[in-house]
């Protein structure tokens, strides 16, 4: 690994998992902020992290915390208490998952004290809060496409391509600055699009390597790394789209103490290549990659089912892209596939669940009856459990995957437990992560992430036939 990777990776103690403390992010969301500065925290014993949930900063794997932002965090916490003698006065940090779109808007208010999420820091941010001294600089923004695609020379090449990226990132600003240049030049601007908020840029990259998205942006510490795992990937240099990036923590602005104690901390805490590659192999050798869900086999498949899923999610009301997605993620579209547990044919049926009275479709070895089988039962699932009045459809369409994949009963108990038991995202979501794993959340993200691909692939398709139409 590169030195970049170590200093991302360096904050690292040998310290059990349990020291430190996850804050349920409903009661924290709920409760009165806490402004002030260090003195009133550590008056508090408490110092509150915003931290986006992401297989790269923060993740819970059996109910513990793991991932790059939790090492810091403990060795963080090790350095503030390494000379309190009397335990009573310890300061302990709380981990709080908050989404992207979410956390400097949380910080000023007062519902957490630091973000630790790989923020850049820009002029646009720096209006709302104060950043620590850089943890990482020379940071690059690079273009990243699938493997196959020929070397961007420059920025100029950019032109008319389409990429992906959050609205809420510093990539997506940076485009917008290549599109003003490109525009000035003659050229045809980037097409660029809104990737869902809800996505990390792991995600992306993953959709990216596995063709669903023709392009994407990330800081080149993040392509390093991912780039390990899904190995579908080329970073193009020559067209970053920014060379002196600067990341850093981010803290209210009137907190001077606070800042003193954070920049001391991220002056001595950067360490050595070995412990990085040491995280690196832990916390990703397991990933699953995502399947080439788009490949021009998968997507002739795919033109072929859609007659069939169009057919019965018009007969029960389910959409026939989540029943492709749900198709792909549980047999990559194969009718053939028998696994050991009895989960038959390309909805991965199992045949006591066909033989059921609410189902009493037995015959899925037969591709029609197997798409028929599913399509009664989810729909069974949705008027049963999740089809709530007022519940967005958004949320419907998760909470039916997770019942999915979970089970129905597992997943209404796991509702009733989460303060806003019809919200998938950040409620429900973090209840099955916590109670479950990472599994059925995984689950739920692939599906979604299929979902949006065959939608956004089914549309181009459109979109070419009808310029194609025009142009005759």
């Amino acid at each position: 690994m590169t030195a970049l990777i170590a200093t991302l990776i360096a904050f690292v103690a040998d310290r059990p998992a349990a020291a430190l403390d996850v804050a349920d992010p409903f009661q924290m969301a709920t409760a009165k902020p806490l402004l002030g500065d260090y003195d009133k925290m550590v008056a508090r014993r408490q110092i509150r992290v915003l931290i986006p949930l992401s297989k790269t900063y923060f993740f819970l794997d059996g109910g513990e915390p793991r991932g790059i932002a939790v090492e810091g965090l403990r060795d963080f916490e090790k350095e503030l208490n390494a000379k309190i003698k009397d335990k009573s006065k310890r300061i302990f940090f709380f981990a709080i998952p908050t989404p992207r779109g979410r956390l400097l808007e949380d910080l000023a208010a007062g519902k957490g004290d630091l973000v630790m999420a790989n923020l850049t820091i820009t002029p646009e941010r720096q209006e709302k809060v104060a950043f620590s001294d850089p943890v990482l600089t020379g940071v690059k923004e690079l273009v990243v496409t699938p493997a196959s695609v020929k070397d961007i020379q420059s920025l100029d090449d950019l032109s008319g391509m389409t990429i992906t990226v959050r609205a809420t990132s510093s990539y997506f600003a940076s485009l917008k600055k290549v599109n003003e240049t490109l525009e000035a030049k003659g050229y045809a601007p980037i097409k660029i699009v809104e990737a869902d908020y809800r996505l990390e840029d792991e995600d992306i990259l993953d959709m990216v390597q596995s063709g669903l998205t023709e392009a994407t942006v990330v800081d080149n510490h993040i392509y390093t790394l991912w780039s390990q795992v899904y190995k579908n990937l080329k970073a193009h240099e020559a067209a970053s789209l920014r060379t002196d990036g600067k990341i850093a923590w981010a803290f209210r602005k009137d907190s001077p103490q606070f800042a003193a104690v954070v920049n001391k901390f991220v002056a001595q805490s950067k360490k050595g290549t070995e412990r990085g590659n040491i995280i690196f192999s832990e916390y990703f050798k397991s990933d699953k990659l995502l399947k080439k869900a788009s490949d021009p086999a998968n997507m002739e498949r795919l033109k072929g089912l859609l007659v069939l899923f169009r057919k019965y999610g018009e007969m029960y009301g389910i959409d026939p892209f989540l029943m492709a997605a749900v198709a792909f993620q549980e047999s990559r579209f194969d009718q053939k596939l028998v696994m050991r547990t009895g989960a038959t044919g390309i909805m991965q049926m199992m045949p006591a669940t066909a033989r059921d009275p609410n189902v009493n479709l037995p015959n899925i070895t037969n591709l029609e009856e197997n798409v028929h089988a599913f399509a009664k039962y989810f729909k069974f699932l949705r008027d049963r459990y999740v089809n709530q009045d007022g519940m967005e459809e958004f949320d419907r369409r998760m909470l039916l995957l997770a019942s999915y994949n979970a089970g129905p009963e597992r997943l209404k108990k796991l509702r009733a437990k989460s303060t806003e038991p019809n919200v998938w995202y950040e409620n429900v979501e973090w209840a099955v992560w916590k109670s479950v794993g990472l599994e059925t959340v995984q689950y739920v993200r692939n599906v979604h992430r299929y979902y949006i691909a065959f939608i956004q692939a089914y549309t181009s398709a459109v979109e070419r036939r009808n310029l194609k139409h025009a142009a005759e």
